[in-house]
């Protein structure tokens, strides 16, 4: 039953991955980097902004 249910959900992630156009879940570096960046000077002008790190998945 395990095993069972362990395909399903691999099937699961791979058809929601076909969604994205990047085609994968992202990495917590990924994330982390943006975050990392917010939060340093070089962001210092960006105001207000809700940035979506989701590997394109928002726009469709």
């Amino acid at each position: 039953m395990i095993d069972r249910l362990a395909g399903k959900a691999k099937e699961g992630i791979e058809r929601f991955n076909g969604f994205k156009p990047i085609g994968r879940f992202g990495l917590p570096e990924e994330i982390a980097n943006t975050v990392v960046w917010m939060c340093s000077d070089e962001a210092s002008f960006v105001t207000r902004h809700v940035m979506a790190v989701d590997s394109g998945f928002t726009p469709q």
